[in-house]
């Protein structure tokens, strides 16, 4: 699994010693929260940029208990919201705490928005991030995996073969002297 492979290269943290999938997600369970938060970022500006293709579980094995509270803390709030009659569920609608605090779930901090929008706004707040991730992967010289094959079926998809190519050429062809 390429990912094993980059964490242990280019990873700050303390060694990992897993060699298949299950084994890197038991070795992150026994991390701690800072250790899961740092893996997390480096997991993720992986993932963001498409060097190794997502896996859910590990992003799930990743997450701290603070992040498991923050997400039980919105499902509450989304519920309260449903019986309020204020959102509806599939209706692209998110809530929105105003001080930032997901913890924080008085009304008067609470907020519901367009789901599109919302997602703009903590983009631009996650930006600085993102630079710190290029530029990882740029010192790392780390690049996009090269799936060979996927290529292949897109570029099919999209365009012709060469035989194709050719036959179309001399439809062209004959049409224009038809005229």
């Amino acid at each position: 699994m390429r990912l094993i492979g980059l964490i242990k290269r280019h990873y700050g943290g303390p060694p990992i010693h897993a060699r298949s999938r299950l084994g890197l997600l038991r070795e992150i369970k026994s991390r701690s929260d800072t250790e899961k938060r740092r893996l997390r970022f480096f997991v993720t500006c992986l993932f963001l940029n498409k060097v190794v293709p997502q896996d859910n579980g590990v992003m799930y094995t990743l997450q701290t208990q603070r992040d498991r509270l923050a997400s039980l803390e919105r499902s509450r709030n989304r519920a309260l919201f449903m019986r309020l009659g204020l959102v509806r569920k599939g209706d692209g609608k998110h809530i929105h705490h105003r001080n930032g605090n997901p913890f924080d779930n008085r009304m008067s901090n609470l907020e519901v928005v367009n789901g599109k929008q919302h997602k703009a706004e903590h983009r631009k707040e996650h930006s600085c991030a993102e630079c710190k991730c290029q530029a990882f992967l740029k010192f790392a010289r780390i690049r996009r995996s090269r799936n060979k094959s996927r290529r292949r079926r897109g570029r099919r998809n999209k365009r012709y073969t060469k035989s194709e190519r050719r036959r179309s050429r001399i439809r062209e062809k004959r049409a224009t002297l038809h005229q």
